[in-house]
């Protein structure tokens, strides 16, 4: 959809205003190109499917007031498979250029990220916003599926599952937060990290690691099981 000078911006659907991007997981554009192209205000709506390799991983939200979102709002039905490996560093969302609570992720499954910082998401000066998005088997060496430092991130309704940490004295094997107001609602945290009898570090937050975090914090209505350090 253009954008005119003169009219205005010219939606998807024919609708002046805020504008709807769909993006495929067979193409022909990616995550990423849909979010340069994004205003301040659109939404990326992603279609039910896995999207894979470049373009639909370490993908950053370029300081945009913009929301990414899978159309069926079923994040079971609409992936993201990072494919990061030890030799092959890869996430999947980056909000690393002061993005605001207007920056949101909302109804994607994250997995099978390995990051230094953040598995799946790492967010660093930014307030982002999480919502009903689910992170699994991802690995970093700190946050092993969120990395938040230096803002106020807002999640809810989310689900960590089988993510771990890679590195000896790192923190938060599925969330790590960092110098900031987090505000954690509704979440679900099972089996992450490692079986801390069968290995030999000093792993430390086997669901949640918080550091310097400020007053006003909140955790509220989560559930925790099986997370291990």
């Amino acid at each position: 959809a253009p954008n005119n000078p003169t009219c205005g911006q010219i939606g998807a659907w024919g609708v002046i205003g805020s504008i709807v991007i769909p993006v495929f997981p067979q193409g022909p554009i990616t995550i990423q190109d849909a979010i340069n192209q994004a205003l301040d205000g659109d939404v990326v709506e992603l279609q039910d499917g896995t999207y894979t390799g470049d373009g639909n991983r370490d993908v950053s939200f370029l300081g945009k007031a913009i929301t990414v979102r899978s159309a069926s709002d079923n994040p079971v039905n609409c992936q993201i498979n990072c494919e990061g490996v030890d030799y092959a560093l890869h996430n999947g969302f980056n909000f690393t250029s002061g993005e605001g609570p207007d920056s949101i992720l909302r109804g994607i499954t994250i997995r099978n990220g390995y990051f230094g910082q953040g598995g799946a998401v790492k967010a660093n000066n930014s307030s982002l916003t999480l919502e009903n998005c689910h992170f699994t088997a991802n690995t970093a060496g700190a946050g092993g599926a969120v990395f938040a430092q230096d803002g106020d991130p807002t999640i809810t309704g989310c689900e960590f599952r089988d993510n771990t940490l890679y590195q000896n004295n790192g923190y938060g094997c599925a969330l790590f937060s960092n110098d900031g107001v987090l505000t954690l609602t509704d979440c679900t945290f099972y089996d992450n990290g490692e079986d801390f009898e069968s290995i030999d570090n000093n792993k430390k937050g086997g669901a949640v690691g918080i550091w310097d975090t400020n007053l006003g914090s909140q955790i509220t209505g989560c559930v925790f099981g099986n997370n291990q350090a």
